[in-house]
């Protein structure tokens, strides 16, 4: 017998007794959706990043947010303040980029930088890394940033955010697991 047959499988017709759906199930997101959807219909279609989308997108979902001088997103999610901005000449990467709500003195740089280089070892999200400030204190950031040189549809873009709100909060738990307060302070000797 071979494994395959040219020969259609017949499938029974469904009983009389089972009642049949009057509109058909949707399996795609375009089943049931405008006929003659624009190709700038956001929800549907990738269209170009702007900064008000992005504001469009953050106020869908309930946060709650301020726009700084730049026109740039900027909140604070769990306490650490999160930036949401756009780079290039035609806004093409959008890069959600968290500040830690904490500082640790320079003292303790080494062993954050181990722990951030572990961090960035094991995982794709958040980009990790610490700056010292000119006052010697050490300041620890975490960046998702995504090209969206073909825009995005309001789906691909709330991904972003949320992956970039999720995986830096993420790390910054980890951060304050491993640090306790007072991290600001030098390890005792």
């Amino acid at each position: 017998m071979a494994f395959w047959s040219r020969r259609p499988k017949h499938t029974p017709e469904p009983p009389a007794s089972r009642p049949q759906p009057s509109v058909p199930v949707p399996v795609s997101p375009f089943d049931g959706a405008d006929p003659s959807p624009t190709t700038s219909d956001p929800e549907l279609f990738p269209t170009p990043m702007t900064s008000e989308r992005i504001a469009q997108i953050l106020r869908a979902d309930g946060a709650h947010f301020g726009v700084d001088d730049d026109g740039d997103c900027i909140g604070f999610w769990q306490l650490r303040m999160f930036l949401f901005v756009l780079y290039g000449e035609t806004p093409t990467f959008l890069q959600i980029r968290g500040t830690w709500s904490r500082e640790a003195s320079i003292e303790r740089l080494d062993e954050i930088l181990d722990f951030i280089n572990d961090w960035n070892t094991e995982r794709i999200w958040p980009k990790a890394y610490a700056r010292v400030r000119d006052d010697g204190a050490v300041s620890v950031s975490a960046e998702v940033a995504v090209d969206l040189e073909k825009g995005g549809n309001d789906a691909q873009i709330r991904q972003v955010i949320r992956c970039g709100l999720a995986s830096g909060t993420s790390f910054f738990d980890a951060l304050d697991e491993r640090y306790p307060d007072p991290v600001a302070q030098s390890p005792a000797l």
